[in-house]
């Protein structure tokens, strides 16, 4: 792709994101114009990655590439599904039951992933709970959506996002130093008392660590990091 159309994407997200800021505290706006606002955010973030990504010759890996690495490095797959396997154990198992009981904030969280389904909360970027953007309810919407409006399926988003992050941060520290380093840094994550609590609560708490390691991890694969020694 030429440089100017990748400049051009660039330019179009930043311009976009410029008319969309603006409209995003508008209590005037009806419910699909949220949708609308809501909707161009995500494409001018979609732009700008995009442009980033090719501008620095990033490209998807091939299916057969990716059965080659998984054929050469079977042993690591094997401790990445491991690892993947007992965070989720740890923060799955009894979720109804543990923590109880279910908590005030929980209700909360709860109550406005409710509103977002129904449609009385159109606008993802109004203060909610703790006064962060309503947009942090929106996987728990997801989850009552799929599972139902339980203390399952309240809870079951921040699971996820719990386990994942326990990979995320296998994946950037493997990039920064060594597989031995990456297999301890992540099976402390897994096993970690705070992290497996805040996983298990229907609020939007976890979801920092998981966001955090995922920059992260795509900058360090975008832009490779020196080995680091003492």
């Amino acid at each position: 792709m030429k440089p100017t159309l990748i400049k051009a994407g660039i330019a179009a997200s930043l311009a976009l994101l410029a008319y969309i800021l603006p409209r995003v505290e508008n209590i005037q706006l009806t419910r699909w114009q949220n949708y609308y606002t809501f909707a161009g955010w995500v494409v001018s973030i979609l732009l700008f990655s995009a442009g980033v990504l090719v501008a620095t010759h990033w490209h998807v890996p091939g299916i057969r590439s990716i059965g080659q690495s998984l054929r050469e490095n079977k042993w690591e797959a094997l401790t990445i599904i491991g690892l993947f396997l007992l965070a989720l154990f740890l923060r799955i198992y009894k979720l109804e039951q543990i923590p109880y009981p279910f908590l005030k904030d929980e209700a909360w969280v709860g109550r406005e992933a409710l509103a977002i389904l129904d449609g009385s909360f159109s606008n993802l970027f109004q203060p909610g709970w703790q006064v962060d953007p309503l947009l942090n309810s929106a996987p728990m919407a997801l989850s009552i959506r799929i599972f139902g409006n339980t203390i399952f399926g309240s809870r079951l988003a921040p699971v996820l996002f719990g386990t994942f992050t326990v990979i995320l941060l296998y994946f950037l520290t493997r990039s920064m130093f060594d597989k031995l380093t990456a297999f301890l840094a992540a099976l402390c994550m897994a096993a970690i008392p705070p992290h497996i609590h805040f996983s298990r609560m229907g609020v939007s708490n976890i979801t920092v660590a998981f966001w955090a390691c995922f920059v992260f991890w795509l900058t360090s694969s975008i832009v490779p990091m020196p080995q680091l020694g003492w």
